[in-house]
């Protein structure tokens, strides 16, 4: 038993310091973007473990998974306040910002409980600069392929007790690259031709703000947070079925307050949130879907979060989270036929950990998470036919987790297990975006997931290695059918098993690193002929390679190695997608102090893949950008 156990775990969680009296802390792995990465799934995807899907060119659809889950596994956090409670459970990356924010908070396996959630597919946080950090403007403009073009900016501003944060990011892109049209017959090679792609231009605007004031008492920092998103795009269709007037609109406002109360012996900390998405799809020649059809679906959330943790114990130190959230959708088609469905969804979550130094070198800590949800309404997608269902239903679950830490002075080894539920979303039972349908029969999915990690830090090296498993029930997956539409469905069960690993080192002025994921995923389901398959879109290698040379003193230059093994599209592993390698350079020039110009070729060999069947991937892609801060 003490074996399985061992096997059954893994993440690089907390690392626990012991200075006279036991001091309890879980720091996430942190990632800070580098000047090449142009958006977050750039930035996520060269962490080891983490999955990234695309849907074209830049700027359109992006989903990200973690150890092997799917994309809705995996919750999004701004500032600490889920994002994620949105209609679709799996953010789109591409919508989120990059440059200006703080760092990107990652875990993995266990969760530190003031996330109140026990996902199984891990959290990913951003922040906002620290409230220390220096008053400063920052700007970026970019010209890319594909007629894409890229400004942003951001100022920090700190006075006195006030602190103010302003982002802008304005993009847009044509996305008309050249690619192999399969002409509808993918498994006969010999009569593709040339095609550009049509439809797929993206213009997009984002706002983000920060007001902090941090007052002297009882009350230690009082915060409002404004998120504004706006971004009109065509869809594309097929590589051999082009739409020409498909278009998605999506706009999203999204509010959250903060007040934290601190004390020598206790932290207190309050967050009301509350935001509004809208999304209008329309194909009025159903070039995308099966049908002419328009739907606009409506999104809008609300809750409070309350975090507690007690500094009391020389030995013991317990943390709580309580978060409430309240969400309305509704689907309203304006083509074939005009009718709406309207749903309400409450939900509560408790969380709680509690740390433990058994000895100088080892520590335990036990978390649970109650979890209440009542969701109220009907649903229904308009497939060819109306289908309308009552969804009405009450979820209890009660999710524990234990994570055990072995610690040394420059290494630590850390055992995680642990048990998760999550009730489908409200895209998953009622969505509607042509290609991507819901389904009102599906149930909710369980599983449980354990890992081993070891991390360590040396002089000049550092490196992690982490073992996982994950044994699911009923697991939501989008399974894309022969008339190239995504419908969500349950997969009674499924098994994912893998290994990722990581090293780098630097020796001045030479960086360099290496991180390695392997996945071996089965579909143990109770159909007999999908029985035994590997699940779709999950590579079984994937690697990614980095070096970093600053030989000069205004010039700077790197290298980067990407490679994907090879991965099936389908349930039924039919349509595989083999090995896929891309090598991309970067050259940095400094101008002026502050002032910075960076040239680069991404994917040199001009690699032609597709992340999901019949939706092509752009090849080569050239750049360049300017940047300048002024402090």
């Amino acid at each position: 038993m003490l074996l399985l156990l061992l096997i059954f775990i893994f993440n690089e969680i907390p690392v626990i310091e012991v200075e006279g009296e036991f001091k309890k802390e879980l720091p996430l792995h942190i990632i800070s973007p580098s000047f090449n990465d142009d958006s977050l799934s750039d930035a996520l995807s060269k962490e080891a473990g983490v999955t990234i899907r695309r849907y074209g060119a830049e700027g359109s659809f992006s989903l990200i998974t973690i150890r092997g889950g799917s994309p809705s596994h995996t919750e999004f956090f701004l500032e600490g306040v889920p994002i994620s409670l949105t209609p679709y459970s799996a953010v789109n990356v591409e919508d989120l910002p990059l440059q200006g924010i703080g760092r990107i908070e990652v875990a993995k396996d266990f969760i530190p409980s003031r996330f109140s959630t026990a996902s199984i597919g891990g959290i990913i946080n951003i922040t906002l600069p620290d409230k220390g950090k220096p008053s400063f403007h920052y700007f970026r403009g970019e010209i890319s392929s594909f007629k894409t073009l890229r400004t942003m900016g951001y100022s920090i501003r700190n006075f006195l007790s006030h602190a103010c944060f302003f982002y802008l990011d304005l993009f847009h892109t044509d996305g008309d690259f050249e690619y192999r049209n399969s002409n509808g017959t993918p498994f006969n090679p010999y009569d593709d031709y040339s095609s550009k792609r049509k439809n797929n231009h993206t213009n997009r605007v984002e706002f983000l703000g920060k007001y902090s004031y941090h007052p002297s008492g009882a009350i230690s920092d009082i915060s409002i947070t404004a998120n504004l998103f706006s971004k009109e795009q065509g869809i594309a269709g097929t590589d051999f079925l082009q739409a020409e007037k498909a278009s998605l609109k999506t706009e999203r406002i999204f509010l959250v307050g903060e007040m934290k109360m601190e004390r020598e012996k206790l932290s207190l900390s309050f967050q009301p949130f509350t935001g509004a998405q809208y999304e209008t799809f329309s194909d009025p020649e159903g070039e995308v879907g099966l049908q002419k059809e328009e739907v606009k679906q409506e999104f809008l959330s609300w809750g409070m979060r309350v975090n507690s943790s007690i500094n009391n114990f020389k030995k013991f130190q317990p943390s709580l989270s309580i978060l409430y959230s309240g969400s309305r959708w509704e689907s309203q088609w304006k083509k074939p036929s005009s009718f709406s469905f309207p749903s309400l969804r409450n939900e509560m979550r408790f969380s709680s950990d509690s740390g433990f130094s058994v000895s100088e070198r080892i520590f335990l800590i036990p978390q649970v998470v109650f979890y209440l949800s009542r969701t109220e309404g009907k649903g229904g997608i308009l497939y060819l036919y109306k289908i309308e269902k009552d969804i009405s239903s009450t979820h209890f679950s009660i999710m524990p987790s234990l994570s055990g830490i072995l610690k040394f002075s420059s290494h630590s080894l850390t055992i995680n297990a642990g048990r998760y539920v999550r009730i489908p979303s409200f895209f998953e039972l009622m969505g509607d975006r042509g290609v991507w349908m819901g389904n009102p029969d599906l149930k909710p999915e369980e599983g449980i997931k354990g890992s081993i990690d070891w991390k360590g830090d040396f002089k000049k090296f550092s490196s992690s290695s982490g073992f996982f498993v994950r044994s699911l029930k009923n697991l939501i997956s989008y399974t894309q059918n022969s008339q190239f539409t995504f419908i969500a469905e349950n997969i009674s069960r499924a098994l994912i098993i893998g290994f990722e690993g990581s090293i780098s080192a630097n020796f001045s002025p030479l960086e360099t690193g290496l991180n390695y994921t392997y996945l071996y995923t089965e579909d143990r389901g109770k159909i007999s002929y999908l029985k035994g398959k590997k699940l779709p879109l999950q590579p079984s290698h994937e690697l990614h390679y980095f070096l970093n040379l600053d030989f000069l003193k205004n010039f700077s230059f790197r290298y980067e190695f990407d490679l994907r093994g090879e991965t099936f599209l389908d349930r039924a592993n039919m349509r595989k997608i083999g090995l896929k390698t891309e090598h991309s350079v970067y050259l940095t020039k400094r101008i002026t102090k502050g002032v910075r110009i960076h040239g680069y070729i991404e994917n040199i060999a001009d690699e032609r893949q597709v992340d999901i069947y019949s939706i092509p991937l752009p090849g080569r892609r050239f750049g360049v950008k300017v940047e300048g801060e002024i402090m």
